[in-house]
């Protein structure tokens, strides 16, 4: 009765420990260290079923012969080899007391690994068999049969580490898959910024071509009339109409500029002020802006563009919000150790973003402040509805 309680909590403090492991590897060594104390046997190996279960794959191994079984037994296919039809049925265990001997083994395997007395115990989850843990003897050993208790053993020792596998496994695939949604939302937001170009060129193009008309008005006049007292007043005109096409198409080509993907020091005053250079003339007279930004706000550490991105998808779903007109208020202030942009909008008319199909700008917004260590909010009250975006201040 004293050693059942003993195994008893043998297994419950083995359980304990291997909720440390973090991958395959570490599982395994913890595996093997508890192989070797409680049968004697010093090696371990795990192999896993291939999704067509048509073969084995060596997952790891820990061993003096690891090398071997690495470059000789990496992959072990299932038909014509009777011992691996047998593991792969997933019944009960599987005993070879002298592998060198036994007809059930791969000849040319045993030789070039040396092994010798093979165990192998069926890992499973709920009836379903994933593959096997293996232990045994290798040469200079010898032969070592396992004894009824130590098979029991090793069953016991089985099903604990069936459960940290498929833990381990099942956390491995939901990074994998945070990874994955990471890296399309990256570039979702960078495809999101090169639409959001085409959209303000698009809008900005009509003005450019009355700039340009102006222009080469004037210069016809000049060329017809020679230079009179009213054709060096055109050519003022010109000059200030060609100021002002500089003007319209120098932020649309910075914004258009792909900045190196850093971190650099950002003023978010002077980002604003840049988005709102290109988008008020996209926001009609019938929408009134309204910006109070903190003297000496402090900087932010981010990538430009992906910032850029961020304040012009708020200012523009906020305009969208606001199909009949009515107000923008932008407004930048500090406080607590960050930094906040507040756009804030309201009219007769106003929707909200989920109204728009808004969402995935959103969700792209919330995704670049993320990797910031920034944060979005959207607000409703009676009053009006705003987004409000926060950073770190840069210290």
């Amino acid at each position: 009765m004293v050693t059942k309680y003993r195994q008893l909590a043998d297994r419950f403090a083995f359980a304990h420990e291997l909720q440390s492991a973090r991958s395959e590897r570490h599982l395994l060594r913890l595996t093997q260290a508890e192989i070797e104390r409680t049968t004697g046997y010093r090696h371990a190996w795990l192999y896993l079923l291939t999704p067509d279960r048509e073969s084995f794959e060596l997952i790891e191994v820990v061993s003096e012969a690891e090398a071997s079984v690495n470059r000789h037994a990496a992959i072990l296919p299932v038909a014509g080899d009777r011992m691996l039809q047998e593991i792969a049925a997933g019944k009960e265990p599987v005993v070879v007391l002298d592998a060198r001997t036994d007809p059930r083994t791969d000849q040319e395997i045993v030789k070039n690994i040396g092994c010798i007395t093979l165990i192998n115990i069926p890992i499973r989850l709920p009836d379903y068999p994933l593959g096997g843990l293996g232990t045994g003897t290798f040469l200079g050993e010898g032969v070592r049969p396992p004894t009824s208790e130590a098979l029991l053993t090793l069953v016991d020792i089985a099903d604990q580490v069936a459960i940290a596998l498929a833990r381990i496994r099942n956390q491995a695939q939901a990074l994998a898959a945070t990874r994955e949604q990471e890296r399309l939302l990256t570039q979702l937001a960078e495809l999101k910024r090169q639409e959001s170009l085409g959209t303000l060129a698009a809008g900005l193009l009509q003005e450019m071509n009355q700039l340009i008309d102006m222009g080469l008005g004037c210069l016809a006049v000049v060329h017809e009339e020679g230079l009179s007292q009213r054709q060096q007043l055109d050519l003022s005109n010109l000059q200030r109409i060609l100021d002002r096409m500089a003007s319209v198409t120098r932020p649309l080509a910075r914004f258009g500029q792909r900045y190196p993907a850093e971190q650099l020091d950002v003023n978010l005053n002077e980002r604003i002020q840049e988005i709102l250079m290109v988008v008020q003339r996209l926001t009609g007279l019938e929408v009134e802006l309204d910006t109070q930004l903190q003297p000496d706000l402090p900087l932010v550490l981010g990538d430009v563009a992906m910032l850029d991105q961020v304040l012009l998808n708020l200012v523009l779903a906020a305009r969208a919000c606001l199909p009949g007109g009515g107000q923008l208020h932008i407004r930048t202030g500090s406080a607590g150790g960050r930094v906040f942009l507040q756009i804030g909008y309201s009219g007769l008319a106003c929707k909200a973003p989920s109204e728009l199909g808004s969402e995935l700008d959103l969700t792209l917004c919330r995704h670049i402040l993320r990797r910031h260590e920034g944060s979005l909010e959207h607000e409703a009250s009676s009053q009006g509805n705003c987004f409000l975006m926060q950073l770190p201040a840069r210290s």
